[in-house]
């Protein structure tokens, strides 16, 4: 079984790909912040698989291997976890029905 990141992106309504640490480590390893979210779920064992009509991003979103963030950098964006009652989110659906929490 392999374990697969839904909105693999973060979804529009958490608004990660403007997040200020994302766009900071974008820029600290010269990537774009959708490589940056792409990468940390690779780091935790996730696969993604990106939507996105346009060519040039995909090629983009799959170009992943050229750089590997630090443990400190992977807990920034573990930090970045904040689900809303209700979201309409994976992180916010397994807060609210996973059996493990009830």
């Amino acid at each position: 079984i392999v374990f697969q990141a839904y909105a693999s992106l973060g979804a529009g309504a958490l608004n990660l790909m403007d997040n200020p640490v994302v766009k900071r480590l974008a820029a600290l390893h010269d990537v774009t912040p959708a490589q940056v979210l792409l990468r940390w779920s690779v780091q935790h064992g996730c696969s993604v698989l990106p939507k996105s009509v346009n060519e040039a991003r995909q090629k983009t979103n799959i170009s992943l291997w050229n750089f590997k963030m630090a443990q400190e950098e992977m807990d920034e964006l573990d930090g970045l976890n904040r689900v809303d009652a209700g979201q309409n989110t994976m992180a916010g659906w397994l807060r609210e029905y996973d059996p493990d929490v009830y």
